[in-house]
């Protein structure tokens, strides 16, 4: 930059998004496989808010979740199967500052950009999630909630169904995730926690209760424990 005309040429890099709007830019990555059934709810909710950019770490769908994610202005990738890897390639993808990570399943809250981006501008933040909830009705899915809330904010270790977010400089330094089958949230939040505070926000973030429903509230319970266990 030479000459105050040079930043015309910057105005559009979203690397110096900071300098014209102060705000970073936030890419909200969304792993996916077969997920046209909820992924168009998610997608418009993200869509709410400016500064953001999308991208879909596609593992092979086979029916319209490319398609959905092209209509709404994501970032469109066909990655390698299993989440950790899809995550990552999202990652390595993204041009913000800002990372979060989002199940294709779950609704984010109003204004969760400004709340994501005020959370990671206290120093002692490392990263993040949002409190944790269901679309389901009854006790036993309450119960579960919270339990799930209580892990979050009193132990500091939340789920990926909670929308994780993080500096992507922080993402990058631990190595993104492990290239684990099953369980690489919980296995990346163990390492951020070493590192900082792991903060849980007041607003919550909506997971469809499909899996709980469909296996039972208890098996699921019991087969989430057993795997933290191991």
């Amino acid at each position: 930059v030479d000459v105050p005309a040079d930043t015309s040429a910057l105005r559009d890099d979203p690397r110096f998004a900071d300098v014209w709007t102060g705000r970073p830019l936030l890419s909200v990555i969304v792993p996916a496989l077969n997920e046209s059934a909820s992924l168009g709810r998610t997608l418009a909710c993200v869509r709410r808010a400016v500064g953001v950019e999308i991208i879909l770490a596609d593992g092979g769908s086979r029916d319209a979740t490319r398609e959905i994610g092209a209509q709404a202005g994501a970032t469109v990738l066909t990655t390698a199967g299993g989440r950790a890897a899809q995550q990552s390639e999202g990652a390595a993808a993204a041009r913000g500052r800002h990372l979060l990570f989002l199940h294709a399943d779950t609704l984010l809250p109003d204004g969760y950009a400004e709340l994501i981006r005020h959370a990671l501008d206290q120093p002692a933040t490392v990263a993040g999630a949002f409190r944790f909830r269901t679309d389901g009705c009854g006790a036993a899915l309450r119960l579960v909630e919270w339990g799930a809330n209580v892990r979050s904010a009193l132990f500091q270790w939340p789920y990926g169904d909670q929308g994780l977010f993080m500096e992507k400089r922080v993402f990058d330094e631990l190595g993104g995730f492990a290239p684990l089958p099953i369980m690489e949230d919980y296995e990346l939040v163990r390492r951020l926690r070493r590192r900082g505070p792991v903060v849980t926000l007041g607003e919550a973030a909506i997971t469809s209760a499909r899996r709980w429903l469909r296996r039972g509230v208890l098996d699921t319970t019991v087969r989430n424990l057993v795997m933290v266990a191991g």
